[in-house]
């Protein structure tokens, strides 16, 4: 399993988790633009993936845990609770 770096998490930790644009990220990280994109491109080189979709499917299978559905529950999910399996830190 691949694994990020520090740096490369936070990055993808904001694109995803708070869904901001590459702009929000940089301004809140205090990075250029062009220094969040070009990490994203490499997050999606090493990871071997196209789009935000997929690194979005490729966070939450790396990073959660989905729990088994109570199978007495009336509203037909799939799973139960979506359980972070690190505990992250607030970015600033």
């Amino acid at each position: 399993m691949k694994t990020l770096t520090r740096k490369q998490f936070e990055i993808v930790y904001l694109a995803i988790e708070e869904a901001l644009p590459a702009k929000l990220i940089a301004h809140r990280l205090r990075k250029s633009i062009h220094t969040v994109n070009g990490i994203l491109k490499l997050v999606y080189r090493s990871l071997r993936i196209n789009s935000v979709v997929e690194l979005a499917n490729w966070y939450y299978r790396t990073y959660y845990i989905m729990t088994p559905r109570n199978p007495y529950s009336d509203n037909g999910a799939r799973f139960g609770k979506v359980i972070p399996m690190v505990k992250l830190r607030k970015i600033a």
